[in-house]
């Protein structure tokens, strides 16, 4: 480790930093729809999980049995969820650094960790009870990994690399584009760790079919496949939601370029490793895009956040490179530039609720003011998860009431949600209140007398 005189340590200082930013805020936002829906799964007993899983996820089984005995022994809590996506999001950064540090030298390690401790979408999915930070983890472990069995071409390197990538295809299916690269990279001389990873791969293809044909990903495609791709690199530097968002990822962007074009430029004397991480990063988006074409289209940012780490291996070491050759001058700005972007972005989403996840939270208040029962409408019916998990919801045949509550989740901005829960309110009710956050609308309605409604949610 790289230290001064007094025995400080850079890289013990990354971490730090990385634990700062994610865990002071930890429970700060709501849970989501997604969130809710760990939640729901590993409220079961752990023999009930796995048929969850096969019906209502899309991704393999690793998170939610982590998920399931860190919530089963602690508790619910907003903290105690997404502690474990934290944890994974602080060892990304150790990871990235090592690997960078491996690939080229520790200056490498240290700018790539830098990057990673700031990088706001890495932040946001350390924030959140899903599998996406685990995810990232293993895909900087795994390369790490891979770039040092191909240094030592020691058996136990390689065995551990197998590990670590068998640990990543059990986290999230698209932990492929990773794995599969560094595989073709380590083939050689590791053939039997290679195989061991395939098979690994080849059971999971079952339950990956299984939960494909739920339908449960279908809505993926109602976005198109372009707008799909084109944000993938503008969140990875800006993350999903910041001011100003395309100027901020245009800035960052032309920074990542500057640093890739050093690498670029000497890529003779590059590291093998930088410029396989600089391919993977490049090429597999380009992957994920012909197979949508062909049908399997689960394009999505987060899907694909596995790529980031990989890629920040390639910036530190282009950067690095840059110093050596004299071109530092251009390329550290253009590090700085990402860094500041990140920071900012970040920054945005603690400080300004309208950056944040919907809050649920704000919601429950108002629907469960009333003592007595009354109806509540969702738009969309998904609604029913987040909202859930801070107001007591229960299915009713029929209810007798004189108030109705409709709490809409805005999908857009033309608020196509409210339209359809609208239209739902019975004759001889009135609107009485209505409160609205950026992305949730409730209103309460009331009828001068009790009428008997029918099937539906109630609260309380």
């Amino acid at each position: 480790m790289t230290r001064v005189r007094n025995g400080f340590s850079w890289p013990c200082a990354l971490i730090a930093l990385a634990a700062l930013i994610r865990l002071t805020t930890l429970a700060e936002q709501s849970f989501w729809t997604d969130e809710a829906a760990t939640l729901l799964d590993v409220h079961r007993s752990f023999g009930a999980l796995f048929p969850q899983l096969v019906h209502f996820e899309s991704t393999p089984p690793l998170y939610f049995v982590i998920e399931w005995g860190w919530t089963h022994a602690l508790g619910y809590s907003a903290f105690v969820a997404r502690l474990p996506s934290a944890v994974a999001g602080i060892a990304t950064v150790w990871f990235v650094y090592r690997a960078a540090a491996e690939v080229a030298n520790e200056r490498a390690g240290l700018i790539a960790g830098a990057l990673a401790a700031l990088s706001p979408l890495l932040v946001w999915y350390s924030q959140e009870a899903r599998a996406y930070s685990l995810l990232a983890m293993f895909a900087a472990l795994s390369f790490w990994l891979a770039a040092r069995a191909v240094t030592s071409r020691k058996p136990s390197d390689q065995w551990l690399w197998a590990l670590a990538a068998a640990l990543a295809l059990t986290t999230h299916y698209f932990a492929i584009f990773v794995v599969v690269p560094e595989g073709i990279w380590l083939l050689r001389a590791a053939r039997w760790p290679v195989a061991a990873v395939g098979v690994v791969a080849a059971a999971l293809l079952p339950l990956a079919l299984a939960q494909r044909n739920t339908g449960h990903t279908d809505w993926i495609t109602g976005t198109p496949l372009h707008t799909r791709l084109a944000l993938i690199p503008k969140q990875f530097l800006t993350g999903l939601s910041a001011p100003h968002q395309t100027a901020l990822a245009a800035l960052a962007l032309l920074g990542v370029l500057a640093c890739c074009l050093s690498l670029v430029a000497c890529w003779r004397q590059a590291p093998q490793g930088a410029l396989i991480a600089a391919l993977i990063t490049v090429g597999a988006p380009v992957v994920m895009a012909l197979l949508a074409l062909a049908g399997v289209d689960l394009v999505l940012t987060r899907n694909a956040i596995g790529l980031l780490p990989v890629g920040l291996v390639a910036v530190g070491t282009g950067v690095d490179m840059a110093l050596v050759s004299g071109r530092g001058r251009f390329v550290v700005p253009a590090a700085g530039l990402i860094a500041v972007v990140g920071v900012c972005s970040f920054l945005a989403v603690d400080l300004d609720s309208k950056y944040q996840r919907p809050d649920w939270r704000d919601a429950a208040r108002v629907v469960g003011t009333e003592t007595a029962s009354h109806l509540v409408l969702l738009a969309p019916a998904s609604s029913r998860l987040p909202l859930g998990v801070y107001v007591r919801l229960r299915r009713v045949g029929s209810l007798r009431t004189d108030e109705i509550d409709v709490v809409d989740f805005l999908l857009s901005a033309q608020g196509a949600a409210r339209g359809l829960a609208a239209a739902q309110i019975p004759s001889g009710f009135r609107l009485v209140a209505m409160v609205r956050w950026p992305d949730l609308l409730v209103r309460r309605y009331v009828s001068a007398q009790a009428v008997r409604l029918g099937a539906g949610l109630a609260a309380r």
